[in-house]
């Protein structure tokens, strides 16, 4: 991958209405945004610090209730400070936030109670480190509504990682209702990450 470039891999868990009515709808719209843009291809494997064996699209969320959409972007260089504004603003959002927007009618009434979740993961190959960022609600409609907050747990990322060093190569943090840790939970690999992420237990903080 050249230097300069980005590469995207989608991610989902969820019952089949979902997969069907949203997750395959969003992959989609990404293959057809990204058809003519030389700068941005779709992602074939992740790179080797983050991989101990194959890795899938669906996450492997096991009895998980959390439905999920997701999108890990893959760059070469350390572009921390204006990442989010050249590359996530730019070229993804518009569609992450019309996703969001809908998908909430893609859910089975059967699945209407269960949590919510969007990730967003930024790979910075150079350094060897894999921010995660997961946004968990009771709708997709809030999930969109919290969007904005990725800029600020982006940030937090970066100067946590400038004060303290990397560590382990993945560095999660959650919004949970609005709610965002300021340090890290960090795991070995994106297995061991996403069965640990799907099995957290997510809920409202009562006020």
């Amino acid at each position: 991958m050249d230097d300069n470039s980005c590469s995207y891999r989608f991610n989902y868990a969820g019952p089949s209405t979902f997969v069907r009515k949203v997750a395959i709808p969003f992959a989609e719209s990404l293959e057809f945004q990204f058809a003519d843009d030389d700068s941005v291809h779709e992602a074939q494997s992740v790179p080797a610090y983050l991989e101990t064996g194959p890795t899938k699209r669906r996450m492997d969320a096991g009895t998980t209730v959390i439905l999920t959409l997701g999108v890990s972007l893959f760059l070469v260089k350390w572009f921390a400070e204006r990442v989010l504004d050249d590359v996530y603003d730019a070229k993804f959002q518009p569609m992450i936030k019309k996703a969001l927007g809908t998908a909430d009618k893609g859910v089975h009434p059967n699945s209407a109670s269960r949590p919510k979740m969007f990730m967003l993961g930024i790979s910075y190959s150079q350094a060897n480190v894999f921010i995660l960022i997961a946004l968990v609600a009771d709708s997709f409609q809030e999930i969109l509504e919290s969007e904005r907050m990725i800029h600020t747990a982006h940030e937090n990322a970066i100067k946590w990682i400038e004060n303290n060093g990397v560590g382990e190569p993945i560095h999660f943090y959650s919004i949970e209702y609005g709610k965002l840790n300021l340090e890290p939970v960090q795991f070995k690999n994106l297995k061991t990450a996403h069965a640990a992420i799907h099995k957290m237990k997510f809920k409202r903080l009562k006020t």
